[in-house]
């Protein structure tokens, strides 16, 4: 009987522990071995890993950007790897690794599945020819890598639809929908209503996709009538994205006081806890937003766009408000009912909270990762 091993490939590490810990210890019951790749962005997650029972290597990657010898080197890594592993299944997530674990995983017998968590800096409506360019290049790659996919996983509708109008896939493979990555109920709870002051918060990379500029004006507009509110902003610019926002823009709205900044945090709860609505304007090509699903499981009406990956995570007028991508009117009117109305944060938090539990406890979405891959 073939050895079950599990390979989990991700473009950084951080986000293994961030997004997938609950996943890799649920094929730990299963009697898995696990192992998984990264780029060793945070020293401390290999340990952490290990101490969990979870192998950990170290590949270099370059997250963001085009270097064909850079990406070469790490194909043959990852031939290497499965070579020398010889894994059961293959999980991989986010663009390269999915495009390079999928010709990868063609030269031997593991099982090969793609989860697709969003589109991303490569379906935002900016860039010139060199984008579009690198766009045609990384949607052919797609097709060659998943031609022999043994299935493949998305996180919203719209992906699902892209990827075959596309036929970045072959109807043949089979294909999965999940709530996003899920959150862990357990690990974030319900935490009081925050009424007075007004608290918004945003929690992303610092991206202008991600609708960081945005929030910046938002937050400048309404503390000109309404300086007691309070906007918080966790995060950190990525200067490897030609998106990102500048340490100048960011420095201009810290000595303004528009923004209280709190740069990146290992643990948002605290900041979650002590927020009163959660704030996303992005039109970044979103799978689903992991940062609303804390939200929503902490009891917080959400503020987000009518997008791919965010508009399933807001019933309009339930649980919050949905505004249009790139919009600051109807952004700073959603933010101004919550001031008018704070009776909106309690009552908007509990259907979140509502929501969290129906749709997008972990628990449930790995089940439904795990049967569709076979393992349980």
């Amino acid at each position: 009987m073939k050895q079950k091993r599990l390979l989990l490939i991700a473009s950084y590490n951080r986000s293994i522990l961030l997004f997938r810990k609950d996943l890799l210890l649920e094929f730990r019951k299963e009697g898995y071995e696990v192992l998984a790749i990264a780029h060793n962005d945070s020293p401390e997650v290999g340990p952490s890993l290990e101490a969990m029972g979870i192998q950990y290597t170290s590949v270099p990657l370059s997250r963001t950007g085009f270097n064909p010898f850079r990406d070469f080197v790490f194909l043959i890594r990852l031939i290497r790897i499965i070579r020398d592993y010889k894994p059961s299944h293959i999980l991989a997530y986010t663009i390269k690794p999915v495009i390079y674990g999928g010709i990868a995983s063609q030269f031997f017998q593991g099982k090969m599945f793609a989860l697709i968590t969003g589109l991303g800096y490569l379906e935002t409506e900016t860039g010139g020819t060199f984008k579009k360019v690198i766009r045609f290049v990384i949607l052919n790659l797609y097709k060659v890598s998943l031609r022999k996919a043994d299935g493949v996983i998305f996180q919203n509708e719209d992906d699902r639809v892209y990827f075959h109008e596309k036929k970045l896939i072959d109807s043949s493979i089979p294909v999965k929908i999940v709530n996003g990555s899920g959150v862990n109920l357990s690990q974030f709870d319900l935490a009081p209503p925050v009424k007075s002051p007004v608290r918004f918060i945003l929690i992303s990379r610092l991206i202008r996709a991600k609708g960081v500029e945005l929030y910046l004006q938002a937050a400048r507009q309404i503390k000109a009538t309404s300086p007691e509110t309070e906007f918080h902003l966790i995060g950190q610019l990525d200067e490897q994205n030609p998106d990102s926002i500048s340490q100048a823009e960011l420095n201009l709205a810290v000595e303004a006081e528009t923004i209280i900044f709190h740069g990146f945090q290992n643990d948002v709860r605290p900041f979650l806890r002590m927020s009163s609505v959660f704030v996303l304007p992005s039109w970044y090509r979103e799978g689903v937003p992991r940062t609303i699903l804390e939200a929503l499981a902490m009891g917080k009406p959400v503020i987000t766009t009518d997008n791919t990956g965010c508009r399933e995570t807001v019933e309009p007028n339930i649980n919050g408000f949905l505004v249009p991508k790139k919009e600051l009117t109807p952004l700073v009117n959603a933010m101004k009912q919550f001031i008018d109305q704070p009776e909106l944060i309690e009552t908007m938090g509990r259907a979140s909270v509502e929501m969290a539990h129906a749709k997008f406890d972990v628990t449930g979405v790995n089940h439904a990762m795990l049967q569709f891959m076979k393992v349980r």
